[in-house]
């Protein structure tokens, strides 16, 4: 049996410009243990789900910031 690497959908909400801080590092952090990743940013379209084994998504969290 070969061995085929698992791909990854890894979708973002762009809004305020959060995730795309770190969406770059959980790309390379997934590449590294060996998956294939393609990102995609949520917008009008979505697409074709058919090619991947697993979805990713990804959404700020606005107003859960600590202080002090």
């Amino acid at each position: 049996m070969s061995y085929q690497r698992i791909r990854l959908l890894l979708a973002y909400d762009p809004a305020k410009n959060l995730c795309s801080r770190v969406i770059p590092q959980m790309k390379e952090l997934l590449e590294q243990r060996a998956f294939d990743v393609d990102v995609f940013e949520l917008g009008g379209t979505i697409p074709d789900l058919t090619p991947y084994k697993g979805i990713i998504l990804g959404s700020p969290v606005l107003g859960m910031g600590l202080r002090r």
